[in-house]
């Protein structure tokens, strides 16, 4: 049996997780299609494929190139509205994008002019009225790793004046050899910035002579990922640019292919690269960009709170079924339990007269005449003691069963429990037991089946008949409309382990008892059954002072008798 529960809660656990698993799955899908969609879009706005602008010299091209590659930054504010605004900055979109992006000579074997690293644009601002407005001319300095991304230097264009550069050259491009000073948190902070390797040194001048009017600078720092993670995007960016530049570097030239781009679309990865040849003055330049998004990845970090809740919904009702089972098994080992201890009590209960029984029938022959009539006495006996087990069996089974029709009439109490009295007068007597009643009213009325109730009090003052040593109290009180029937006797203590067993079949606290009253165990558990069917509260509880059995029920008003 525990097998097949076991299975059983097995199997429902297995149908729960795969309900959840198809339920994330599905989540998940539409996420993944979503976010790839937006991520498409986001990139197109970007290409460069139709872009159809002419360069004369390389200054422009280059920060041409550097205005495309601050849109990929780790710091990029973008004021695009739309489904994909939210792909668009954050720490998110860091972890789970890489990007590269490059200037390479078309005819010197595709070598790189300028890849995308940290940077600074630095421009020049003039004070005009109450605003900032920067010159055109705009200057590109290259910062390293060792560079503090969490500087700002641009936060409020009030503050420029705080930034300023101590020596220094500009080309038309890149401003190096300088050192770049800015006050932060009460303290003055400098980086030196080191030159290019693409500088160009026939256009350099001092950085003073670019800067003619030393007034304010405004600078901004944009970065692309220090962290290993974000590098290793990035090389994997660079990977995508290299394999799409394999794929169409024969068909570049001065006759070939302007541009081309590709996407490449899954849930683990998405790519993207778009290459764009331009003629500088006779030089066939390219300008490239290669993307690699993490959907999966994207998706899960985005929602990370929605699958916890959906992780902690599954464990809750896992735990549910589990507990649920466990409560099946519980139960049905108490039953198993119960119907043990069922089937030995009755096997106890009839072994004995059965063998006193067989043992007068299989003698019978032998037995003088004179004696016969005890034999069969004795065998009467026996017989009415079956068959009054038979009958308080078939009572429990009754009761328990909760099918039973109750006729509520109004039942004395205190009439009832003196009624019971006098039947056990004899016993009572017999055993030279003080019985007492104390009362504080002349009638105690309740609503109830009085056969019922008469075998709930004659069962109490038996038990209590049978089990005390020298005196039995009966008490009768009324609090309100709460009405309480209680018995006390002075034998010996039940243990607390046992208290709540008295009321299980075929239990007996002292099975060395067995007397006139006799004793089935099947009793007390009768009694149980018929309140549990008035609704009436009872309990035991025993001490060195006594045991007392009790039990309460609502009394009837005066008008409704």
């Amino acid at each position: 049996m525990k097998k097949h529960y076991l299975l059983a809660c097995m199997l429902f656990c297995l149908i729960l997780l795969t309900v959840f698993s198809v339920g994330v799955m599905i989540f998940t899908s539409s996420q993944l299609s979503k976010v790839n969609e937006e991520f498409i879009n986001l990139s197109a706005h970007s290409q460069i494929r139709d872009d159809d602008r002419e360069f004369d010299d390389m200054d422009p091209l280059m920060a041409y190139a550097y205005g495309n590659w601050e849109y990929y930054s780790d710091q990029r504010k973008l004021t695009r509205t739309g489904p994909w605004e939210h792909l668009s900055h954050g720490k998110i979109v860091t972890n789970t994008r890489g990007f590269y992006g490059a200037i390479l000579d078309v005819d010197n074997g595709f070598r790189p002019i300028a890849e995308v690293q940290n940077f600074m644009e630095i421009t020049t601002l003039k004070e005009n009225g109450p605003d900032y407005e920067p010159y055109s001319e705009i200057r590109i300095a290259l910062v390293d790793d060792t560079f503090d991304q969490d500087t700002d230097l641009s936060a409020d264009p009030d503050d420029a004046s705080t930034v300023s550069m101590i020596g220094g050259k500009c080309d038309g491009v890149y401003a190096f050899d300088g050192t770049l000073s800015w006050y932060e948190e009460g303290e003055t902070k400098t980086f030196y910035l080191s030159r290019p390797k693409n500088a160009d040194l026939a256009k350099t001048v001092p950085y003073e002579e670019w800067d003619e009017f030393h007034e304010n600078l405004f600078v901004e720092l944009y970065t692309f990922g220090n962290s290993a993670a974000k590098k290793k995007m990035n090389g994997e960016a660079k990977e995508v640019f290299i394999q799409g530049l394999e794929l169409n570097k024969d068909n570049f030239g001065a006759d070939g292919l302007s541009g081309t781009y590709a996407f490449t679309k899954g849930d683990i990865t998405t790519t993207y690269y778009d290459i764009h040849v331009y003629n500088v003055s006779g030089r066939t330049i390219m300008l490239a960009y290669a993307e690699v998004f993490k959907p999966l990845s994207f998706v899960l970090q985005e929602n990370l709170d929605v699958y916890i809740f959906f992780v902690l919904v599954l464990l809750i009702m896992e735990g549910v079924v589990v507990m649920n089972f466990v409560a099946l098994c519980q139960a049905q080992r108490k039953f198993e339990i119960k119907s043990q201890r069922l089937t030995h009590g009755i096997a106890h209960e009839l072994k004995t007269p059965l063998a006193i029984t067989k043992t007068c029938v299989e003698n019978w022959e032998y037995i003088d005449e004179d004696q016969r009539s005890e034999y069969s006495k004795k065998i009467i006996t026996e017989v009415d003691h079956m068959s009054g087990l038979i009958t308080r069996l078939l009572d429990l089974s009754k009761y328990s069963s909760g099918n039973i029709t109750i006729n509520p009439e109004t039942v004395d109490l205190m009439a009832l429990t003196k009624s019971v009295c006098n039947r056990m007068g004899d016993i009572v007597k017999e055993r030279k037991l003080d019985i007492a009643i104390s009362f504080d009213r002349d009638e105690y009325p309740v609503s109830a089946d009085l056969d019922m109730m008469n075998i709930v009090i004659s069962n109490f003052i038996s038990n209590a008949v049978k089990y005390a040593d020298k005196k039995i109290r009966i008490s009768l009180t009324q609090s309100g409309r709460k009405i309480t029937f209680s018995i006390t006797n002075d034998g010996a203590k039940i243990a607390r382990s046992d208290l709540k067993k008295v009321w299980d079949v075929f239990y007996k606290t002292d099975e060395s008892r067995s007397d006139r009253i006799g004793s089935s165990g099947v009793g007390l558990s009768v009694v149980k059954n018929i309140l549990d069917l008035h609704k009436a509260k009872y309990g035991c509880d025993s001490n060195e002072q006594g045991t007392v059995f009790w039990f309460a029920m609502d009394s009837v008003k005066k008008e409704d008798m």
